[in-house]
């Protein structure tokens, strides 16, 4: 009979458990990984301590974390989270006009640059998403924030009013 109780106790503590992790991602929009009912800089720096591998984020958190919702957690998370704080985003994800949002499909082969090369976009594919399914793929995009000095850079890429980002390294030139 003792063990019939423990084992219901620990039922009940699982099932608080998952209905308390559960609603607290349902009540916190994307972006919210602290769960203070703000998306702010507190979350970004969740998000890129954890991106550096010197952070932890829980289920939930990761959840709210992964902005692009390619299923990982990214740089490309971290500049997007990062812009819609600064207000470069209107919001997240940003959603591109027809109900559709752009995606990146694949980043380009190189993203590690030596101070003074100019950025490589070779291999970028770029596409909108729509709601109901369709793909869309773009060609005539623009992107900005890239300088050949050095640092982490947040490519910041553009179509028609719709923004998404991703990071490069430029490292100092060797002496």
């Amino acid at each position: 009979m003792k063990l019939v109780r423990i084992v219901a106790a620990l039922l009940c503590a699982c099932a608080l458990s998952l209905a308390l992790s559960g609603s607290a991602y349902a009540e916190n929009p994307l972006g919210d990984i602290d769960f203070d009912g703000d998306v702010d800089y507190d979350d970004c720096r969740l998000l890129f301590d954890y991106v550096a591998g010197s952070g932890f984020l829980s289920i939930a958190q990761m959840r709210a974390a992964d902005i692009d919702g390619d299923g990982g957690i990214t740089p490309a998370d971290c500049a997007q989270l990062l812009h819609y704080v600064t207000g470069v985003l209107s919001a997240l994800p940003y959603v591109h006009r027809g109900r559709g949002r752009l995606a990146i499909i694949s980043y380009p082969d190189k993203t590690e640059y030596t101070e003074g090369e100019k950025i490589d976009m070779t291999g970028f594919e770029l596409q909108i998403v729509y709601s109901n399914g369709d793909i869309l793929p773009v060609e005539n995009y623009s992107y900005s924030g890239y300088s050949s000095t050095p640092g982490v850079k947040i490519i910041v890429v553009s179509y028609a009013g719709a923004r998404v980002a991703f990071v490069v390294t430029v490292y100092p030139a060797q002496q």
